[in-house]
């Protein structure tokens, strides 16, 4: 992928309204309503796209990251990435794109929920982790105001043209951009966590044991010996049922068996990248 090939979607997007853009800047707030195209209808006015004038507006004159979510629905080798990403680490995978104006910042210092490749495309990021706030998060973890001022600075590093970064979740990162414009993919790995697979084994509980169906408040103002009660019953009806056998036949539910598992290949990183020379995997 190259500088080229992001203008093409650009462009496209103006045309076709496909893509899913958003804009983001550390500084500042920039609501949708900044770049939406609209059309009007009589006295209605709907969303029609994205005004693209207005997304290069807010990209040159206040520095604002335009960000092309889950590009792998239209671009053939990320979406065959993708697909083999999820296949082979048990993950659910999504691409984010990011192009950030040089001398700028997209986010303030952050952590992430999901495990992430950073591939650089083109430009410098000057990249600085921190130690890990909290182990294994899961969203929405970060949607809570944290206090990052104490963690210890790990790496300050600048990712160049052709690298891949791997950012496990939880780990503080700040991301600021060199003199020049610069696009890298975030590659995400969704995990499937034991949390997720017994939320669906509890829930599949629920729709067939009618106590754990009740309304919670409908019960919320009688005595507490009565309310233990209901939970010790709940509590028999969730763990007499709950085998090993029982939660894979929830983990398979994510991933069709049977298909050929092909090996995550450096080819298919490097028709991503249009960068060959320079990766390392």
């Amino acid at each position: 992928m190259k500088i080229e090939d992001i203008e093409s979607l650009l462009i496209d997007c103006d045309a076709s309204h496909r893509l899913d853009i958003t804009m983001s800047h550390a500084a500042e707030k920039i609501g949708r309503d900044e770049y939406t195209a609209f059309k009007d209808f009589g006295n209605v006015r709907i969303k029609n796209g994205i005004n693209i004038c207005q997304v290069m507006s807010l990209f040159k004159e206040k520095k604002s990251t335009i960000i092309i979510h889950d590009l792998s629905d239209t671009w053939p080798a990320l979406r065959q990435l993708v697909q083999n990403l999820s296949r082979e680490l048990r993950c659910q995978a999504g691409t984010n794109v990011f192009i950030t104006p040089g001398h700028s910042q997209c986010f303030q210092s952050h952590f992430d929920e999901n495990d992430l490749f950073i591939i650089q495309l083109f430009g410098k990021k000057r990249w600085k982790i921190f130690e890990s706030m909290i182990t294994l998060p899961v969203e929405p973890q970060n949607n809570r105001p944290f206090d990052f001022s104490n963690l210890d600075l790990l790496h300050d590093f600048e990712l160049e043209q052709g690298d891949i970064l791997y950012m496990p979740r939880g780990f503080v990162h700040e991301v600021t951009t060199t003199d020049m414009v610069s696009a890298h993919i975030t590659l995400g790995l969704g995990n499937i966590t034991w949390g997720r697979i017994m939320n669906d084994y509890v829930l599949d509980v629920a729709f067939r044991e009618e106590l754990l169906r009740k309304a919670y408040f409908k019960d919320y103002g009688k005595e507490m010996s009565v309310r233990e009660d209901i939970l010790s019953a709940m509590k028999q009806k969730v763990i007499s049922q709950l085998t090993m056998e029982k939660l894979e036949e929830f983990a398979k539910r994510y991933f069709s068996e049977g298909k050929e598992k092909k090996p995550v290949s450096k080819i298919l990183l490097r028709e991503t990248m249009g960068q060959s020379e320079k990766l390392v995997v």
